[in-house]
C-alpha cells in the first residue's frame, strides 16, 4: 500500500460549520435538503451546533464554550464555538497526548478550551444532521499559516468504524506551508541511522546528529530505504552479513 503524508511541525485546528459561512465545521445552505438529518429528528431543547447558537445570539458572537445536542445524541455536551464554526480538534502543543486508543477517540479527550479531540461519536452525530464544511487550519513552528477545507464532510457510526462517507471538493493554501513526503514515506523524528536494503540494522555510517532538522520523511514500519525510495522489506531480497543484499532469483 502506498502512503503519502505531509511533513511539518504544526498546530492544528479542525472546525465544522454549515456551509453558508467560511469557518471550521459549518452548515451547507447551498445544498437542497441540507437541513435533513440522517438521524431521527427530535424536538430540540439545545442548539444542534454552533451555527444554531450564532443564529440565536443577539450579539452575533457565539465564540467560546457552548452546550449543544445534535439530533439523535442522547445528552447535551460542551463544544468550543468560533462564530458559526464548531471546533472538533485543537492541537497546538504536546501537553495532551494524541496517541490514544479506539475508546478515547470514540469518546473524546482533552479540554474544550485547549487541546482536545471532540470524539468520533459526537462528530458522527454532528455531521449526519446537516451538510457541513470541514476546515483544518494549520500553523507551523515558524509562524507560517494555511488551511484546507472540504465542502461536504460526513462520517458514519461506530458500527462502520466511523468511516468517512463524504468529503466533497477541497480548497487549500497549504503548498507554501507544508512539504509533501514522497510516496511510501511518513513524517517522523529526524534519525540519521537509516535502515536500508543494504543495511537493515541501520548501523553503517550512523549518526544521530540532525543539526537543526527536527522532522524528516522516514520509512514506515516494515519498509526499508532503497536509494531514495522506501520499499517493503520482502522486496529487498535476502541480506547476508558481509555481502549485502542478494537478489531473489526469478
Amino acid at each position: 500500500m502506498e502512503l503519502e503524508r505531509k511533513l511539518c511541525r504544526i498546530s492544528v485546528l479542525c472546525l465544522l460549520a454549515a456551509q453558508r459561512s467560511v469557518a471550521e465545521v459549518t452548515q451547507d445552505n447551498t445544498n437542497p435538503g441540507s437541513d435533513t438529518s440522517y438521524f431521527f429528528y427530535q424536538d430540540q431543547l439545545y442548539p444542534r451546533d454552533c451555527k444554531d447558537i450564532q443564529d440565536q445570539c443577539s450579539t452575533k458572537n457565539a465564540t467560546g464554550a457552548q452546550v449543544i445536542q445534535p439530533d439523535g445524541y442522547d445528552a447535551p455536551f460542551w463544544v468550543f464555538c468560533s462564530g458559526d464554526w464548531t471546533i472538533i480538534q485543537r492541537r497546538s502543543d504536546s501537553l495532551i497526548d494524541f496517541g490514544r486508543g479506539w475508546d478515547e477517540y470514540r469518546d473524546g479527550f482533552g479540554f474544550i478550551n485547549a487541546n482536545h479531540w471532540l470524539g468520533n461519536t459526537k462528530v458522527a452525530h454532528l455531521t449526519n444532521q446537516k451538510t457541513y464544511v470541514l476546515r483544518i487550519d494549520i500553523e507551523t513552528e515558524s509562524g507560517l499559516t494555511g488551511f484546507i477545507s472540504y465542502g461536504s464532510f460526513r462520517i458514519i457510526d461506530e458500527f462502520s468504524d466511523y468511516s468517512i462517507v463524504s468529503v466533497g471538493r477541497s480548497n487549500d493554501t497549504l503548498e507554501s506551508v507544508v512539504t509533501w513526503c514522497p510516496t511510501n514515506t511518513i513524517p517522523g523524528n529526524c534519525n540519521r541511522c537509516i535502515a536500508t536494503c543494504a543495511d537493515p540494522s541501520g548501523t553503517v555510517d550512523c549518526s544521530n546528529d540532525c543539526g537543526d532538522i527536527r522532522q524528516t520523511c522516514i520509512c514506515p514500519p516494515n519498509y526499508l530505504m532503497d536509494g531514495t525510495n522506501c520499499i517493503r522489506q520482502e522486496d529487498c531480497g535476502c541480506f547476508k552479513e558481509g555481502h549485502g543484499v542478494i537478489a531473489v532469483s526469478s
